[in-house]
């Protein structure tokens, strides 16, 4: 197996996991180890869609193709069980420390995390209009497992701002080359740019830059980040509530402005578009800026749409 299809195997593998909610649960005995992969189903339960036997010292797998449990319509021969065989046995069943299976690992974890943030989103609802809910939830906004992540870019991509900067630490220059790749960019309004979370330190995949030329108001931003959403299909998006990426000790100062702006951005978005849009989840990140938090928690609350 040379590197390059090392590398599709396990991103695909990776994404398979991630994409189909299945996590994987490891018991050892002795020299062998069951790994049992396990998909949460919509009421938050877990079953078993599929397991294999190795041996830890040598990665070959124990028993039959025709004896492995392949349950619940998951083509898990296939999109599982095959390419995990093979990596095994490549690696001489090095599962935990050998890093061909970060992305396995990565989306495994992934699953979990997204499995918790369901609970967290549930304790975070602010508005519900029509089937969109609006949420304001603490921390970074590159670490929610959310399809898309939506932030603000320069349009001379010479200044970079906070938010900018968390994004390439944790996914590299991935998603800024995609949107060098289109400069310039003063003409262009939003860049979407594809992603895949199981390949990087970040929990979202994909990522909408915003132009800002500094003549565009916070609301048509948040408008306009929020329209491009439909055209990713996303369900969940995360918008760091410090959109324009102000310096954390500044944006106390700006809170109530920025606020405003995302509230009437919020409220022009759903009244266009409620009810012609999948997209189910807008959460807003904010991150150790509790006044900002409080402004954005009642002007969500007290949006003026009416379906």
């Amino acid at each position: 197996m040379n590197a390059g299809n090392e590398k599709i195997i396990r991103k695909r593998l990776g994404t398979f996991l991630d994409q189909n909610n299945i996590t994987i649960i490891a018991d050892t005995h002795g020299d062998l180890e069951e790994l049992s992969f396990r998909q949460y189903d919509t009421s938050g339960q877990l079953n078993e869609v599929a397991s294999m036997v190795y041996d830890t010292n040598t990665g070959l797998t124990i028993g039959d193709w025709d004896s492995i449990n392949t349950n619940n319509g998951i083509a898990s021969v296939d999109e599982i069980l095959k390419p995990m065989k093979g990596l095994l046995e490549q690696t001489k069943g090095d599962f935990y420390r050998n890093e061909l299976f970060e992305p396995v690992h990565k989306a495994s974890d992934m699953v979990e995390s997204k499995h918790k943030f369901r609970d967290t989103l549930k304790d975070s609802l602010v508005r519900k209009i029509g089937e969109t809910g609006l949420y304001v939830v603490d921390g970074d906004f590159t670490k929610k497992p959310v399809d898309s992540i939506i932030t603000v870019i320069n349009s001379n991509r010479i200044l970079c701002n906070e938010n900018d900067k968390a994004i390439k630490e944790v996914a590299g220059e991935n998603y800024h080359i995609q949107v060098d790749s289109c400069m310039p960019l003063d003409n262009k309004g939003a860049i979407l740019t594809r992603g895949n979370r199981v390949m990087h330190d970040g929990q979202f995949n994909d990522a909408i830059f915003l132009i800002n030329n500094l003549y565009i108001s916070v609301s048509n931003l948040i408008y306009r980040g929020l329209e491009s959403s439909i055209i990713g299909d996303y369900q969940t998006v995360a918008i760091p509530a410090n959109i324009w990426g102000i310096p954390t000790e500044k944006v106390e100062e700006y809170s109530e402005i920025v606020v405003a702006g995302i509230v009437d951005g919020v409220n022009k978005f759903t009244f266009e578009f409620s009810g012609r849009t999948n997209l189910r989840n807008i959460v807003f990140v904010t991150n150790q800026t509790p006044l900002m938090k409080e402004y954005l928690q009642k002007g969500l609350m007290n949006i003026s749409y009416s379906s």
